[in-house]
């Protein structure tokens, strides 16, 4: 088995090596170093041989691939006693005993490759312990802590990134269920006060109670389309909004006056289903019934940077509302007047 075989590394330290080029980068990264570190040694030789341009090469490029090796194993313990998160204490102790462990086995093997290139001429244990004394140093040690710092950090980041999500989900979540609240409570005030006005014109002006029955049936079977998706095209918004306005029309006659002014570029705007509609109501409720003349409701859309901003204003108050723009290629079915773009 080869320093470049992963098949026996564990599967969250495979992570590293999840694809081809991912691995050879890893490890072309400490060949470049061997090799940058090989030109270090030799600038520092005042007359070498081919022979030794050779060995050094070699020994700078076994010692990096050792320490990549190492690395990997440092990920295996990382992995296994994380430090984020409030860890407890013997994980600590565990990794200051392996940071130690590692740097000398580290040290071991580099002193059995530079032997094997070079023997010692005195005894072997003799040779590791003066070559361990000699090229230990706190930077091994720093370096083991700099890979758990980098990974730590990396981890914290990961979950703070998925607490985002989870937050950016609920509050999607929650909304959704708001809406959905919002329908709800909608579709029976609507009838309500509805079905109030056609019982009051039902024997003063018959024809015109059963034109406003006709249009509630029209509104409600748009109104049960609509409430299959959570969101609709400002165009089809508008159209249900109409046959909404038709409906106070024959309660209110001339004294409800109506504007529009809607781009028509912004017809294809996603809006969520029903969002004019209790705004509308209210105004009437404040700007006309109210009111002997009754008066004008002005209903806007406009594009503000990213935002589509709807406005209701009555005589008396403005409405707004500020959504994200987002446009949807289907044809809007609003076939009121609109500005043009």
């Amino acid at each position: 088995m080869g320093l470049l075989d992963t098949g026996t590394i564990p599967a969250k330290v495979r992570m590293v090596f999840e694809g081809p080029q991912t691995k050879r980068l890893y490890w072309g990264a400490w060949v470049l170093l061997g090799l940058f570190m090989a030109t270090q040694d030799l600038s520092r030789i005042a007359d070498f041989s081919a022979k030794m341009i050779l060995e050094v090469v070699l020994l700078n490029l076994a010692q990096n691939l050792v320490w990549g090796v190492l690395s990997l194993l440092t990920l295996r313990v990382i992995q296994r006693c994380p430090l984020y998160a409030s860890p407890p204490w013997w994980h600590w102790f565990i990794h200051l005993l392996t940071s130690v462990a590692i740097t000398l086995a580290g040290l071991v093997l580099i002193g059995a490759l530079a032997f094997l290139l070079e023997p010692p001429k005195v005894e072997l244990f003799q040779a590791f312990r003066r070559f361990v004394t000699a090229y230990f140093s706190f930077e091994y040690l720093v370096g083991y802590w700099g890979v758990v710092g980098i990974h730590e950090a990396l981890q914290l980041l990961k979950r703070y990134r998925e607490r985002e999500i989870k937050v950016s989900l609920l509050e999607a979540k929650v909304a959704q269920a708001q809406l959905r609240a919002i329908k709800m409570q909608l579709n029976p005030h609507f009838l309500f006060n509805t079905l109030n006005a056609v019982s009051a014109l039902m024997h003063s002006d018959p024809s015109t109670a059963d034109r406003m029955l006709v249009k509630l049936s029209q509104l409600l079977r748009l109104s049960l389309e609509q409430s299959r998706e959570e969101e609709t095209s400002l165009g089809q918004e508008l159209t249900f909004l109409e046959g909404y306005l038709e409906i106070e029309r024959m309660r209110f006659g001339n004294r409800l006056r109506v504007i529009f002014e809607v781009p028509s570029s912004l017809l294809e705007a996603q809006v969520p289903a029903f969002v004019l509609q209790p705004l509308v109501e209210s105004a009437i409720q404040r700007g006309i019934s109210e009111r002997f003349d009754g008066g004008t409701i002005r209903i806007c859309a406009k594009k503000d940077g990213g935002l589509l901003c709807l406005e209701v204003q009555d005589e008396a108050t403005v409405a707004r509302i500020s959504l994200p723009l987002s446009m949807h290629d289907s044809s809007p079915l609003f076939q009121g007047s609109v500005q043009p773009a």
